[in-house]
């Protein structure tokens, strides 16, 4: 028998009552809650292009029940980042000095930290990859082993010095990676004139003469965490309690997840909630509930479920649906895109509502492009768009793929993303249209989520079947070269370490440029620099030529 709008909604404020909260234990089937055992973390230990004692340099990762580290001595160098398609470790500790490491490898590389796989390197792996500029700002420092000239600047090759007695200093005692480690003295090589990047948190630091000051330092690289430490040459300091415990908690930190605001760019985390369209609307309901649930644990920022995901009985807004929903997102904080038939006086319409995190009403989008034999009312209302936290979003549905000129005005009104909730997958148009005016669709019909390229997202989540979780960064930025040969290059150049170009498009002669610190907007420092975005240069083009054209005057 079918509930009425008020019994279902009390039945569903009574099931999010009983479902699980964030971080609660999981039932068994017995009934029983018991605490999940904790997943340990896995770091595999990169060796190679420098002796050490293989015998005590192991024992350093022993002894935790909570990590468990594999060493993985190179033949070829860096062969480990040959394929990372099966990667199974959560941090990646560098105790090689190897330098061979091909461009397929170095993407891998970058490949892993956009996944937010932690960063550890010890000691001589900061003279890793010399010949990789860019593995100095991933490790956020250096050791030169020649003389070197960069960008102009001339570098004098470090220097180290053998079995110094030198007392180490915490300064970062409330850093993760520094907590519960006390002031310490051991024998160990220091090193000399190497770099440190001068925005990176120090850890520890010395004031022996024959070390530079700093000796230990976190940042964050792209999605990941990055903790450099240089002392670690000796069986001595490997079995130092105060060293293992800074080493343990450098494992365990550059472990978690980067928190948004520790990111580069403007990174958002979407979930496309794949569950189909239509059905028996109580379980289907019941059935998004579970999976928002699993949106928030996963630190979702908008969740987008599918077009009339709760069939096709009408109610208005807010109704029982929505409420439920919006009781979802002001748990977990996170928008949600809400489809439904709606109700609206004498007339229905496919509508897809936008609840804030707050669990509030923020806005609808009703389809303007009904599909024949739906028996709906077409919008009057057109295109809408909507700020949020973290940028402009549009919604459109389904049948609106047909119609190119609803994905332009999209663009016309500066969107970041537009999300499509649909009864289908969509497919090619859907990148068409992403490459066509470079921002993200996060599709819900199959949770193909396509980036700024045009090109599905790799790393993607999937907590459960039928969702897709991934992270887009909207300040990724595509730069025509018209009037701007000198301007990129000149950014890229006084911005080294906080801003790479990501590709070049040859054919097309467009850069895509990205920002890899925290607190660095590539669009924000494009405006410092007189930059256009490929999408302003467009549009300004459109609007000027189009005047020069009424006016009947040259270009």
């Amino acid at each position: 028998m079918r509930l009425t709008n008020r019994v279902l909604a009390v039945w569903i404020l009574a099931y999010i009552g009983l479902g699980p909260a964030a971080g609660a234990p999981e039932a068994t089937g017995s009934g029983t809650s018991m605490q999940a055992t904790p997943r340990k973390v896995r770091a595999v230990v990169v060796t190679g292009g420098h002796s050490y004692d293989e015998e005590a340099f192991p024992k350093l990762f022993q002894g935790y029940d909570d990590i468990q580290c594999d060493l993985a001595p190179q033949k070829d160098e860096s062969e480990i980042l040959e394929d990372v398609g099966g990667w199974a470790y959560d941090v990646i500790v560098f105790y090689n000095m190897t330098q061979k490491i091909s461009e397929t490898r170095r993407r891998n590389m970058q490949r892993l930290l956009d996944r937010g796989v932690g960063v550890v390197a010890l000691h001589h792996s900061l003279g890793a990859f010399q010949e990789w500029p860019e593995f100095e700002h991933i490790v956020g420092g250096r050791y030169y082993l020649s003389d070197t000239e960069i960008d102009g600047v001339k570098r004098a090759a470090s220097g180290f010095k053998d079995d110094v007695r030198f007392r180490i200093h915490v300064a970062g005692g409330n850093h993760p990676v520094t907590r519960g480690v006390r002031d310490f003295e051991i024998t160990d090589e220091t090193y000399c004139r190497y770099t440190v990047d001068p925005e990176a948190t120090v850890l520890l630091v010395t004031d022996d003469p024959s070390s530079e000051k700093t000796l230990a330092w976190a940042h964050v690289y792209r999605n990941a965490r990055v903790v450099t430490i240089q002392p670690g040459h000796g069986p001595g300091t490997f079995a130092n309690e105060q060293y293992r415990a800074l080493v343990a908690n450098a494992i365990r930190w550059t472990a978690g997840p980067v928190g948004r605001e520790e990111r580069p760019g403007n990174q958002v985390k979407v979930s496309a909630i794949a569950i189909g369209f239509g059905g028996d609307r109580d379980a289907k309901l019941k059935l998004a509930i579970e999976h928002l649930h699993a949106a928030g644990k996963n630190g979702v920022d908008i969740a987008c479920l599918p077009e009339e995901f709760g069939g096709t009985d009408a109610e208005p807004i807010p109704g029982p649906t929505t409420q439920a929903v919006a009781e979802l997102a002001k748990q977990y904080r996170m928008y949600v895109i809400c489809p439904i038939r709606e109700q609206a006086g004498e007339k229905q319409y496919n509508t897809s509502v936008l609840i804030d995190r707050q669990g509030e009403v923020a806005g609808h989008y009703r389809k303007v492009f009904v599909f024949w034999g739906e028996g709906l009312h077409c919008s009057a209302d057109g295109v809408k768009v909507f700020d949020t936290d973290f940028g402009r979003i549009g919604i459109l549905t389904c049948f609106d793929v047909n119609f190119p000129e609803l994905w332009q005005e999209c663009d016309d009104r500066n969107v970041d993303v537009v999300f499509w909730p649909s009864a289908y997958g969509g497919g090619s148009p859907l990148n068409a249209y992403a490459t066509l005016y470079h921002y993200a669709i996060v599709p819900v019909g199959a949770g193909n989520i396509i980036d700024v390229t045009g090109k599905e997202v790799e790393n993607v989540g999937k907590p459960m079947p039928q969702q897709f979780i991934a992270t887009l960064d909207l300040d990724r930025a595509f730069i025509h070269s018209n009037f701007n040969d000198e301007k990129v290059p000149r950014l890229l150049k006084e911005q080294r370490g906080k801003v790479v170009q990501e590709h070049w498009y040859d054919m097309e002669s467009w850069w895509v440029l990205r920002a890899v610190k925290p607190g660095v907007r590539v669009r924000d420092l494009c405006k410092k620099y007189g930059i256009e975005t490929l999408r302003e240069y467009q549009r300004r083009s459109r609007r000027q030529i189009n005047e020069a054209r009424e006016k009947g005057e040259r270009i």
